[in-house]
């Protein structure tokens, strides 16, 4: 019968080549490439936007339980568009920081 301590090693180095081969095909293979797209009219929604301060926004917007159950909410809701913003710090760069 073979110890765990005999073991150790092999899993240790198994382990380490399992998450370094699973990184890299998660670097290299093309299946999230298409997710993210742009917008056509990427200078007008810029535009429409204007500069709000940086932080987590939601369209359409209900603060509340009951305003969720609002029959106006629930319209915008099922007309769409329905979209989840996230506005950045102005930097020079596109980090993903703090």
């Amino acid at each position: 019968m073979v110890s765990l301590t005999a073991l150790i090693v092999p899993i240790l180095v198994s382990a380490v080549l399992v998450f370094i081969l699973s990184a890299l095909i998660w670097m290299v293979a093309p299946h999230h490439k298409t997710e993210w797209k742009g917008l056509k009219n990427e200078d007008a929604v810029r535009a429409a936007l204007g500069k709000p301060e940086a932080g987590l926004y939601m369209v359409p917007f209900a603060g509340s339980e009951q305003a969720r159950k609002d029959p106006a909410f629930l319209k915008k809701l099922q007309e769409g568009p329905r979209a989840l913003i996230t506005i950045g710090r102005t930097t020079n760069s596109m980090s993903m920081g703090r």
